[in-house]
């Protein structure tokens, strides 16, 4: 289309056009303006009143478009054609400008933008992209895609320092601020989350640090009215009077509780569902296809081919060696030690060649320890966090049948202290691992001593150091779940034989393909606390106490839909009951 100054201008303004000299805009009143913007709707909702628009809206979200001349007139930012340049001209707070229809160019402060990318021509009229004329007009968008609305708030700022009573030696008091919101809708469903709009603003443009709300929620479960004030303050300590507004619940649900917390709630919340008695309804959800692997080369901690050697020392009343077990090639060394003799003592870690006249060589490729705590209720639970996060060691120990070695050993640890520690090593032949409670300041030269008697020893077994999973959730539309732990006796009763964890277990899971989901875990076997590793991150479940069945279930993390995998890690803490259930929920969008 070839374009005439006159098309050009009627273009930018609509059904009439103006021409005049460009002159530097005047200074707006300080008032707020609120904006709703709906696509294919020929008008829109301007501090809650419907006002028509020549042309309908286009688009959503960061894509939406409006007619240039409707929208700078109700910011007070108007668009004028300049007869002389045969251009269209905005002035806005942060920018100068034009708009050459002919050309089929734009410019800002001079600098030419993508016209046909910014703005663009809809019939015989000009419009323009709303988030891309927020950072010059200084308003700000946001999306509500439930409602598919486009919101635009405008808080001017004076163009001077406000001046009281208008002379120059003015002293008066500052102005008081002005309280003022708006909300995304008339009414509200329970379940559903409520948009408040601040349009606050202080006439003196020194900023509001002081918002005092009463009654305001995220959302509501129950119908009826309910009345929400605010009140804001300056800087300089003015209170501005309290402004209020009636929200409107219908009863009609959006989403319950237990749903809506899936979704809105904050990570580490506590979800109550409504699984039914005995956790029968759970035991319904279908398992997630899964498989166990070995994660040797994966990076993850579980490792079937791996062996526990876990020493629980908490109960040790006296020195000499507690207890013993023998290894060869991967294990893991679990130990939690309590001193509970009236002294001092430490703990040591001593390693022996089981026989033979070559020497043995220990690798460690994985650590986490504590430092002696009278706090020992949360040992376990800070040196399995270090232990998921320290990835490698790669220190050496070489070991004789003659000449036995302190692999480990802790400091002087009065009565009371704990420490918990946890070892991944890797043997090239057989070693026997002793636990010895040592006097303060004792060596490698005072071992004799005690190696040479085994009086009172307790040999371990080698149990299995956890296990790994691979759950494939690709195209999952309904709920499933993982259970770590003894299965259930029966699905209809839903009861089950409960058994605390091993020190030193691990469980490691990859959930392939989650879409947007919610994960949940669910302590069935009645208590858990400890630390859960989710791709990258430690986090502590529950993060104060324990968690127990009464609790509900923890909010562990909510997918996007884009990410491949996630990766969770957990080592339970003393105290930790199995069974445990992760449940994912995948999350579908709400249907109007």
């Amino acid at each position: 289309m070839k374009w005439s100054s006159k098309t050009a201008a009627a273009a930018i303004m609509g059904v009439w056009m103006a021409t005049v000299s460009v002159q530097p805009a005047a200074a707006v009143s300080v008032t707020s303006t609120y904006i709703q913007l709906f696509p294919n709707l020929e008008n829109a909702n301007v501090n809650g009143v419907k006002q028509p628009i020549d042309v309908p809206v286009e688009g959503t979200g960061e894509n939406t478009f409006v007619p240039l001349h409707w929208l700078g007139e109700r910011l007070g930012q108007p668009v004028v054609w300049n007869e002389k340049t045969k251009k269209a001209q905005m002035i806005t707070p942060k920018a100068y400008i034009e708009f050459d229809l002919a050309a089929q160019q734009v410019t800002v402060n001079g600098q030419a933008a993508d016209f046909g990318q910014k703005v663009k021509l809809s019939g015989d009229r000009l419009m323009v992209k709303v988030s891309w004329l927020a950072a010059y007009a200084g308003f700000t968008t946001s999306y509500n895609a439930a409602e598919q609305r486009t919101d635009v708030v405008y808080v001017p700022s004076p163009s001077t320092g406000y001046n009281e009573t208008g002379y120059g030696q003015d002293d008066m008091p500052n102005s008081k601020p002005v309280a003022k919101f708006m909300l995304g809708k008339e009414s509200y469903r329970m379940g559903e989350p409520v948009d408040y709009i601040d349009l606050s603003y202080d006439p003196d443009a020194e900023g509001l640090p002081g918002y005092e709300w009463t009654g305001k929620q995220d959302v509501f479960f129950k119908p009826g009215e309910y009345k929400v004030s605010l009140k804001v303050k300056d800087p300089k300590g003015n209170v501005s009077d309290e402004y209020s507004r009636l929200i409107q619940v219908k009863n009609e649900m959006y989403w319950n509780r237990f749903d809506y917390g899936l979704r809105y709630d904050p990570i580490g919340t506590l979800l109550k569902p409504d699984w039914g008695q005995n956790d029968a309804d759970l035991l319904r959800l279908p398992q997630l296809p899964s498989a166990t692997k070995d994660a040797s080369g994966s990076g993850m901690i579980g490792n079937p081919g791996r062996k526990l050697i876990s020493a629980d020392l908490s109960a040790a009343q006296h020195k000499g060696i507690i207890s013993s077990a023998s290894i060869n090639g991967k294990a893991r060394i679990s130990v939690r030690f309590i001193n509970n003799l009236s002294e001092s003592a430490q703990l040591a870690v001593v390693m022996r060649k089981t026989g033979g006249d070559t020497p043995a060589t220990i690798v460690t490729t994985r650590k986490g320890e504590t430092a002696p705590t009278i706090y020992t209720q949360d040992i376990d639970s800070r040196a399995a966090a270090q232990f998921m996060l320290n990835h490698s060691d790669g220190s050496k120990l070489e070991v004789t049948a003659e000449q036995p070695k302190l692999y480990k050993v802790t400091s002087e640890m009065r009565p009371g202290q704990g420490i918990t520690a946890h070892y991944d090593i890797q043997t090239d032949d057989d070693v026997t691992v002793y636990f010895i409670v040592m006097a303060p300041g004792e060596s490698e030269k005072d071992l004799s001593k005690y190696t040479a008697t085994a009086s009172g020893m307790k040999s371990l077994p080698a149990l299995s150091s956890g296990l790994s999973w691979e759950a494939d959730a690709t195209g999952r539309k309904e709920a499933g779940r993982l259970t770590f732990g003894e299965q259930p006796v029966g699905v209809q009763s839903g009861q089950l034989t409960a058994k605390p964890a091993v020190l030193g277990e691990s469980y490691s899971v990859r959930i392939i393909r989650p879409r947007k989901a919610a994960l949940l875990m669910y302590p069935r076997g009645g208590y858990f606390h400890g630390p859960i590793k989710i791709n990258d991150t430690v986090v502590m479940v529950p993060e104060k106490g324990g968690l127990t069945t009464m609790d509900g279930a923890d909010l562990l993390l909510r997918t996007n839909g884009t990410e491949p995998w996630i990766d969770l890690e957990w080592m339970p803490s003393d105290g930790t009951q199995l069974p445990v259930d992760f449940v994912l929920y995948p999350l579908e969008e709400k249907t109007e």
